[in-house]
């Protein structure tokens, strides 16, 4: 168990309150001594208040991370699971584990290790050394994307993709199949071979919050055409108590995670997770792959169609979990191919993790930008085959359905964030409030829903510099407080 050390930390939160939608783009400040997180009273006009707030996350005796993650593109690398795991099981009484600290802070030790490792590598030849900075290089990116900071996510994982040398390629007929597709409306084509299907399962590149805005627009339409049951990676009992905190899960702590998972519980998704309750110390990787990847597969069945064999399932997963039997035995077998076997269903399986915009084109693939350029497309789309199906590219060619091609979002220079945030997430800007920023160095700006505990998910985060453009929020209309760290 960790030692409750709150008493010995100093708390580094402060609290605001904003009521969005009010018509007021910044409501009036005044100090409220007798704030609870959990009321919001009703004033006439919107109002924020100001009180020290409870240090949320770090002061929990309990983790929820289950097993391990992996970074699939050509084999198969130990991802970010096993990391945090490390960090937890090596916690002394007196410790607070890495994954139980303020975001912020996260970042900042994750930012340290980074810098140091990389100053290290260049004199060092060490393998392991490579390896633990590759670790450390991913699990910065995610503690990135928790904080906001979508750019710099992507970029940190696009830095790892150089430094292990990691590319997309082009494979012969890539071209042609190119030249002879037809594009379409993504979610429109996913739809339409989505209602002979009983299982829809979509992938995502655990540090692009992009992809959760494309399954939170999907998950709108399966819903429209029966679709039930929603099963997400990494979910510990989110939803059991009608709400969604800090301790649901490791993944859907990013905000925009988080977003899908709020709108997804309110238009009636049963939302479950699935993710084994096992034990893979002393195990080879190929035993923990078999062991985990089976064990999902069996849990999704347990948690759907054991209860209602007619049951349609949006299943949401990372990498290489999507992937079903090919035309040849599997070297390595996931959770989609499982999950084929088990129920004699041929699950609708997607793709979106291989086409979209890096910050640099060297680690994209070479198809994306003659893509973008031949159709054109603002919205997500898929290209149609001229024979029945569609076009898909990369390692997942000829074990996934359908591949998604997201088009190039830039940074908008009104809010200093994605495109995509309104275009897609149809989310409204709301400026940072000024007496919020800091006056030198820099700190996390967080929203979060009135409604909601101090231990919940942010529908936002940004980080915000002296001396640097402020980023906006990006909000659905509803009343906010506001929480620094720094």
């Amino acid at each position: 168990m960790v030692k409750n050390n709150s008493k010995k930390m100093k708390n580094p939160f402060t609290i605001r309150m904003l009521k969005f939608g009010s018509g007021e783009k910044f409501p009036v400040l005044s100090d409220s001594n007798n704030f609870q997180p959990n009321s919001y009273e009703k004033y006439a006009g919107a109002k924020m208040y100001l009180n020290e707030f409870v240090m949320f996350g770090a002061n929990r005796s309990t983790c929820s991370l289950r097993g391990l993650r992996r970074f699939f593109i050509i084999g198969l690398n130990i991802f970010l699971g096993l990391c945090l795991f490390a960090n937890l099981a090596s916690a002394t009484e007196t410790e607070v584990p890495l994954r139980k600290r303020p975001k912020f802070e996260q970042l900042k030790i994750a930012e340290m290790k980074v810098n140091e490792l990389m100053v290290q590598s260049k004199t060092s030849q060490d393998e392991n050394l490579a390896n633990i900075l590759s670790s450390k290089m991913q699990n910065l990116g995610a503690i990135q994307t928790f904080v906001g900071d979508a750019f710099n996510a992507m970029k940190t994982f696009d830095d790892w993709a150089k430094l292990v040398g990691q590319a997309e390629v082009l494979r012969t007929g890539d071209l042609k199949r190119l030249d002879e597709s037809e594009a379409s409306d993504a979610i429109d084509a996913i739809i339409k071979e989505a209602k002979s299907r009983q299982i829809v399962i979509l992938n995502e590149a655990h540090h692009i919050p992009l992809h959760r805005a494309f399954a939170m627009r999907l998950a709108r339409e399966l819903r429209k055409i029966g679709y039930q049951y929603l099963a997400c990676e990494t979910l510990d009992g989110a939803f059991d108590d009608g709400r969604l905190n800090q301790s649901s899960g490791y993944y859907s702590q990013e905000p925009m995670y988080g977003n899908f998972l709020r709108d997804a519980a309110n238009d009636g998704w049963k939302i479950v997770g699935y993710e084994p309750k096992n034990n893979y110390s002393n195990l080879s990787w190929k035993e923990v792959l078999k062991l985990r990847e089976s064990g999902q597969a069996k849990n999704i069945i347990a948690a759907t169609l054991s209860r209602d064999s007619q049951a349609k399932i949006f299943i949401y997963v990372g990498y290489a979990h999507v992937l079903k039997s090919g035309n040849k035995p599997s070297e390595e077998k996931w959770m989609a191919e499982y999950l084929q076997e088990l129920t004699h269903l041929d699950p609708l399986s997607i793709d979106q993790t291989v086409f979209y915009a890096h910050t640099t084109d060297e680690v994209g693939h070479p198809l994306y930008n003659l893509a973008s350029r031949k159709y054109g497309k603002r919205q997500a789309f898929v290209l149609k085959s001229k024979e029945p199906g569609y076009q898909v590219f990369s390692s997942f060619n000829g074990r996934t359905d359908i591949q998604v091609i997201h088009p190039r979002y830039s940074i908008d220079p009104m809010t200093n964030r994605y495109e995509w945030l309104s275009s897609l997430a149809q989310l409204e800007p709301v400026n940072v409030p000024p007496e919020l920023l800091p006056k030198q160095g820099r700190r996390v700006v967080y929203a979060f829903r009135t409604s909601e505990s101090i231990d919940a998910i942010p529908v936002d985060a940004v980080v915000v510099e002296s001396g640097r453009p402020t980023p906006t929020f990006m909000l659905p209309r509803g009343d906010y407080r506001f929480v620094v760290e720094e």
